[in-house]
């Protein structure tokens, strides 16, 4: 892994010269690894919606059940 991130972050420069990060990143190494993700995200994608939707919908019911019910005295 530590070689393939070193590849990724080689910038095309001659070789007497420093390389800089502002040069550019050569993705071409981290495409293998992307789609090896990918098969990940298709299944993990619909479940974070989900969630997503879930922590909405609760704070929609909390926003809307606190402006109906008067403030509670914390005494």
């Amino acid at each position: 892994m530590t070689e393939l991130l070193r590849r990724a972050w080689r910038c095309h420069t001659p070789d007497r010269q420093r390389p800089s990060i502002g040069r550019g990143l050569n993705s071409e190494p981290l495409k293998d690894i992307d789609a090896w993700l990918d098969r990940f995200r298709r299944f993990r994608t619909p479940h974070l919606d989900a969630l997503a939707t879930e922590q909405a919908r609760g704070k929609r019911e909390r926003r809307l059940r606190g402006a109906a019910d008067p403030p509670r005295s914390t005494s």
